[in-house]
């Protein structure tokens, strides 16, 4: 099995978090709860960096960024897109990662995530 995530930022100011499935070659929409999920997760991590910030936004959940990142999942390119030949990416940072074995959560990949970045970080 193969799973992409995909992290998108659009600006400086609003933070989105998307996580695509990929599984068999189909991607996977997450539910309206994984995607309260997602968002609720992402805020908690925010909430809690240290230093803390000043004025740190929250974040909400766009259709809008899920559908592009259902779209590029679509393409089964372990890749992030070429931003001149796919100008609706320009603004738009990805963060892929594969896992084996059984399907992990949404969950379960946002913590991964976190970990990975944490990691770079310290």
């Amino acid at each position: 099995m193969l799973v992409g995530r995909i992290f998108i930022i659009r600006n400086m100011l609003e933070f989105i978090l998307i996580t695509a499935l990929i599984n068999t070659g189909l991607a996977d929409v997450p539910t309206l709860g994984e995607r309260e999920k997602i968002v609720d997760f992402h805020n908690w991590l925010r909430a809690n960096v240290r230093p803390s910030a000043s004025n740190m936004k929250k974040m909400v959940y766009s259709k809008q960024l899920e559908d592009l990142a259902d779209n590029w999942v679509a393409k089964c390119q372990f890749a992030p897109p070429n931003k001149s030949q796919y100008p609706e990416y320009f603004k738009v940072g990805h963060n892929l990662g594969l896992f084996s074995g059984p399907e992990p959560s949404i969950i379960q990949m946002a913590q991964e995530w976190a970990s990975e970045s944490r990691k770079l970080y310290q």
